[in-house]
């Protein structure tokens, strides 16, 4: 059972990892949009901090492990958000030719990786 604090804190990162996707795919596709108003860098900080704060006070509750949990999404989502990552990164960095793919290749490695390790914390 989670207590009013946890509640709060789970919406509240919920709430600001939303904003934060919603204003960042307004700035992708429109650039200016977002940016001549909110700086999404702070945001962004802000939404880290709260996480790792949050995660620190063990404000967030654990969540058990179902045991018929699926391997399969276990492995498609890391692997479709990291390709994803590359293709937004790829199309951000282009203008940097072959460097900004590498970088892009890199970064989506990096947030596949992640969303695994999130997904599989015993590993």
């Amino acid at each position: 059972m989670k207590t009013s604090k946890q509640q709060l804190a789970s919406s509240t990162l919920a709430t600001l990892a939303s904003l934060y996707l919603v204003l960042f795919g307004m700035e992708f596709l429109k650039p200016g949009l977002v940016s001549n108003i909110v700086d999404l860098n702070i945001l962004l900080i802000v939404l880290i901090a709260f996480a790792i704060g949050g995660s620190a006070l063990n404000i967030f509750p654990q969540h058990k492990q179902r045991s018929g949990s699926s391997k399969k999404i276990k492995f498609t989502a890391p692997v479709v958000i990291g390709i994803l990552g590359v293709l937004v990164l790829g199309v951000k960095l282009s203008s940097l030719g072959p460097l900004g793919w590498m970088t892009a290749l890199l970064g989506g490695i990096t947030i596949g990786s992640v969303v695994y390790l999130s997904l599989n914390p015993s590993t």
